[in-house]
């Protein structure tokens, strides 16, 4: 149930219409199957699909069936009325999924903090922790973990922005770089409090930091290839 259900929140975060599902023997791929991400939940763990029996695909007895499309192509409809049903309820997950982010969202508000979401096996509830203050306990692995987070979450934040926000528009993406920059801050901040206990200087990532953050200030528009100064 948990690998049927990582795969299609993975599919449905990333807005992914079909998932390719490959079929290993003895570290050789023996098959290919393609499938819509609504299918997922029920499809995904069917004998018909990990078997690679092409006949046994809800009552279809030819390669390619009534449809022209060959079995399991994502948008061949399942003609049989005894499909199977879904191992879990996709409706139930994108409610519990939105009830969480709404939750999130009226909790996380503190500016470049670090949250800990935790559930204990079998409970219902679930703990959120702010672990910012971790790093005022002077440990030395807790800031280096903090510092290397900032730093994750600073350059997911890059990558948002070229590959993903429209060149045009421009607030959203000055919102952004306006975001990385604080934590790319943060992240040397921390650095070199790891420093002032001790724990080495990190040189060489610091220099990566500093010029990360330098190209948050002399960043390109896709639209027009101009470098501008921010």
């Amino acid at each position: 149930v948990c690998t049927v259900l990582d795969a299609y929140l993975d599919n449905i975060m990333a807005n992914v219409p079909q998932m390719a599902l490959l079929l290993r023997e003895h570290g050789f791929i023996q098959n290919i199957k393609l499938m819509r991400t609504e299918d997922i939940p029920s499809l995904m763990m069917h004998p018909s699909t990990l078997g690679g029996d092409e006949r046994s695909d809800f009552g279809a007895t030819s390669s390619t069936g009534p449809t022209g499309l060959p079995p399991h192509h994502p948008n061949r409809p399942h003609t049989s009325a005894t499909a199977p049903a879904p191992i879990f309820s996709p409706e139930i997950v994108e409610m519990n999924a939105a009830m969480l982010l709404r939750f999130l969202k009226t909790n996380c508000t503190r500016e470049n903090s670090t949250y800990l979401l935790h559930r204990r096996a079998g409970d219902a509830n679930i703990q959120l922790f702010d672990i910012s203050s971790i790093s005022q306990l002077r440990q030395r692995k807790w800031i280096w973990w903090l510092a290397l987070c900032s730093y994750r979450f600073a350059c997911r934040l890059e990558q948002i922005q070229a590959n993903v926000l429209s060149p045009r528009d421009k607030a959203t993406r000055r919102e952004y770089r306006k975001r990385q920059r604080s934590l790319l801050h943060n992240t040397l901040n921390l650095l070199e409090d790891l420093a002032d206990m001790g724990g080495g200087k990190h040189e060489t990532i610091a220099a990566a930091v500093s010029e990360h953050l330098a190209d948050t200030y002399l960043w390109s528009d896709g639209a027009d290839g101009d470098v501008i100064v921010s």
